[in-house]
């Protein structure tokens, strides 16, 4: 009976702690904002900037010194991809670099004179390609485009090659490409940049929101000095049950949080999708609590609720960069690799990419799997560690 009624007053504190926990949220406008809101504002914008997934028909310029039909011809396949707009035909390569100063293109093909008599007459000719590579992703479009074109075109002339030496229209294409490629884009079809990216960011968006808010609550409760009021001992049971309270409400929270993020969002905008969000909550819910504790621990240490704020958002870009999202994890230092280890979001970001985004099965990611469960049972230790210390420092005062 005795037992009973230790667990019948464990889940009973812990509804206690949850409802309270609630109610703290609930009463302070910045955790609102920032646990209800802050998801579907953020994952949306940032999802409707990257809605075109590619960019596509980028101005460039094309200074023709040879004007011939077979430059004119190149200058009609460059202008017929999609990645990029022939906007301007200036007459020399000092009329594009103004164009170019001016941010009216960002890339200049340039044909030599003598383009089509040099081919005719079968010796090498050039074109010349200056893309913008202070821009990534324009620069990548623009030299696609140029690949593509100068590609297409110089097999059209072997072809006429070829068939001038007497083979027919099949021998020809197959003298010109003995190997043909075929290339299968795997996950990402569109190579969209909004599909690679947006999945993983809602992640660590949701990762940092979480730590925000229970930073700012900590910071909080150390002005107004009133966080253990219904708190009934230091003793492990109490602390334990009071721990599991909290962390219900934000798990709860960011349940409904994740469906709008990994659910709404990714629907809507039409991320990849190999699996379902039921699917991935056995990795999803431990990711919460072990941000959850993490959140608990360090919230202690904000005297004031503007530091919290600052520290966090300031700590965000860290925390993306060390996830492997905007640079490979694998070329990073190991120094920072282990201190990148420290955030549940390391082990998240790439474990539920490869289950969202390729359809694998959590038997597939049993490393990142047992490292966001470590990561749970080392803050919940930290966690209990920390709340205990917080309940000496109260009641000697």
């Amino acid at each position: 009976m005795n037992f009973f009624k230790h667990i019948s007053t464990f889940l009973s504190d812990i509804a206690i702690y949850f409802i309270d926990e609630m109610k703290r949220i609930c009463s302070d406008a910045g955790a609102v904002l920032i646990l209800f809101f802050a998801i579907a504002l953020y994952a949306g914008i940032y999802s409707t900037a990257y809605q075109n997934e590619v960019v596509n028909d980028i101005p460039v310029a094309i200074v023709d010194l040879d004007n011939s039909n077979l430059s004119r011809t190149f200058a009609k396949m460059a202008d017929a991809t999609d990645e990029i707009n022939i906007a301007y035909e200036p007459s020399s390569m000092e009329e594009a670099k103004k164009l170019f100063y001016n941010n009216k293109i960002h890339g200049i093909f340039v044909v030599d004179d003598n383009f089509e008599k040099d081919i005719l007459s079968s010796q090498q000719s050039h074109i010349s390609v200056y893309c913008d590579a202070s821009y990534f992703l324009l620069y990548k479009q623009v030299l696609t485009a140029a690949t593509y074109s100068v590609g297409t075109l110089s097999a059209g002339v072997e072809i006429k090659h070829y068939i001038a030496k007497g083979q027919n229209e099949v021998q020809a294409m197959k003298s010109r490409d003995p190997l043909p490629s075929k290339t299968v884009t795997l996950h990402n079809s569109t190579g969209g940049y909004g599909s690679f990216v947006m999945p993983g960011l809602i992640l660590v968006i949701l990762q940092q929101t979480l730590l925000i808010a229970l930073a700012m609550l900590g910071g909080t409760t150390h002005e107004k000095i009133n966080f253990f009021i219904h708190l009934p001992s230091k003793k492990t049971g109490a602390v334990t049950s009071y721990l599991l309270g909290r962390s219900a409400a934000y798990l709860l929270i960011y349940l409904l949080n994740g469906i709008i993020g990994l659910v709404w969002i990714h629907d809507w905008f039409g991320y990849p999708n190999n699996n379902s969000f039921v699917d991935i909550l056995p990795l999803y819910i431990p990711f919460i609590l072990s941000t959850t504790f993490l959140g608990i621990s360090i919230s202690s240490v904000f005297k004031k609720r503007s530091h919290a704020f600052m520290y966090l958002v300031f700590l965000s870009p860290i925390v993306l960069f060390l996830s492997g999202l905007s640079w490979p994890a694998e070329a990073i230092s190991p120094y920072l690799q282990g201190i990148a280890h420290m955030f549940p979001s390391t082990f998240m970001v790439p474990a539920y990419l490869r289950m969202r985004t390729m359809g694998a099965t959590l038997h597939d990611i049993t490393y990142e799997l047992n490292g966001i469960y470590i990561l749970m049972v080392i803050y919940f230790v930290l966690a209990v560690s920390t709340v205990k210390y917080q309940i000496y420092k109260y009641n000697k005062k």
